[in-house]
């Protein structure tokens, strides 16, 4: 959408670009990488790779021109090739041997609901707000999101940091939120896809919570409730 309104690419000439982008990804993906880990390790390559990603994000609607273009695309396969394997191999690291699964299993499952959702707030962003909201938009989640690449502290007590939730920090804005280690998907995709398609926000709680997920308990779902109710623990 972004090349053909803003530089008449069409459908027979954006192969090109597909071929740059993935020639850019597997040059830097089966060549750089693994020295570029080996001589900064994983973590600064996260940060380098965050970095990179917002620079190029922030920088696309910035040219006017192909070649221009074509000098800020590179930092966007950059970004992502020193980004993502390097925050897979942390995660794999750092989770315990008999929940590796679970943890590899909920970082796919939140990309694959990212692939879904993303594709559909920028466009909806496109069309009502302009051709450049898409890019500010995802560099604004990367930027958010990298703030984890750097290890602030927790905010449980006595909270060294001064960390403080999204709630707080937006105060006086409508945040909605989704407890959960992790947040369950279906609840975020449901919230989500709401929003993008109708402009509403599910009903909430007094805790910003949507009903529809947390109005009742889990422990009123539970198979084993009438147990319970019996007396019998």
């Amino acid at each position: 959408l972004f090349l053909g309104a803003e530089y008449g690419v069409t459908e027979k000439t954006i192969g090109y670009f597909f071929l740059y982008v993935g020639a850019l990804s597997l040059v830097m993906r089966s060549i750089f990488l693994g020295p570029i880990v080996d001589r900064i390790g994983e973590a600064w390559a996260m940060r380098i790779g965050c970095a990179c990603l917002i620079v190029g994000l922030l920088l696309y609607p910035a040219t006017s021109s192909l070649w221009g273009l074509a000098l800020i695309i590179p930092f966007v396969p950059i970004g992502t090739a020193l980004l993502f394997p390097s925050t897979t191999a942390l995660m794999s690291h750092a989770a315990q041997k008999q929940e590796l699964g679970t943890v590899m299993g909920s970082a796919q499952t939140f990309a694959g609901i990212a692939r879904v959702v993303a594709p559909i707030l920028a466009t909806r962003a496109f069309q009502d707000w302009g051709h450049d909201w898409p890019f500010y938009m995802a560099a604004a989640t990367v930027a958010l999101v990298s703030i984890l690449a750097f290890r602030l502290g927790p905010v449980a007590d006595p909270n060294p940091t001064g960390a403080t939730g999204a709630p707080t920090v937006l105060a006086g804005k409508t945040v909605v939120t989704l407890p959960g280690c992790p947040a369950n998907p279906y609840v975020f995709l449901g919230t989500a896809l709401q929003y993008a398609t109708l402009g509403t926000l599910p009903a909430l709680d007094d805790k910003a919570r949507p009903l529809f997920a947390y109005g009742r308990t889990i422990h009123e779902h539970c198979p084993r409730r009438a147990h319970f109710d019996a007396g019998r623990f």
